[in-house]
């Protein structure tokens, strides 16, 4: 059910940015770049997401104050969508769908990525 929760809160952060961007964006006759938005925020999304229940324990408490909890997950979302972004060019350059099991694959390394870049922030 979490899982779920978190796929569907993902997808409407994706969606809505992409509204903004876009204003005038039919929903219906999305086009590629269009298209490669909403999957790369989506994802991003969804691996804070994944981010977030597997640490997010460790930002509370009174070890930080309430403006340097928010900076680094700030911190580490905007590194975490750059290694996603990062990651889908090399689809996106050769016209290439990935299918689902890489998707998760770019999810995995990007989330690693974030804890190695990171790791002394969130011991």
């Amino acid at each position: 059910m979490l899982d779920e929760d978190s796929m569907k809160n993902s997808m409407a952060y994706a969606m809505s940015d992409l509204l903004e961007t876009n204003l005038d964006v039919d929903l219906l006759n999305i086009g590629d770049n269009e298209t490669w938005d909403l999957i790369e925020n989506f994802i991003s999304y969804e691996a804070s997401n994944r981010i977030e229940l597997d640490i997010g324990q460790l930002f509370e408490g009174d070890k930080l104050s309430l403006k340097d909890m928010v900076d680094r997950r700030e911190e580490m979302y905007i590194y975490l969508k750059a290694e996603i972004s990062e990651q889908l060019q090399l689809f996106k350059d050769s016209d290439i769908h990935p299918e689902v099991n890489k998707l998760n694959a770019i999810i995995q390394l990007s989330i690693e990525n974030t804890f190695f870049v990171f790791e002394e922030e969130v011991e």
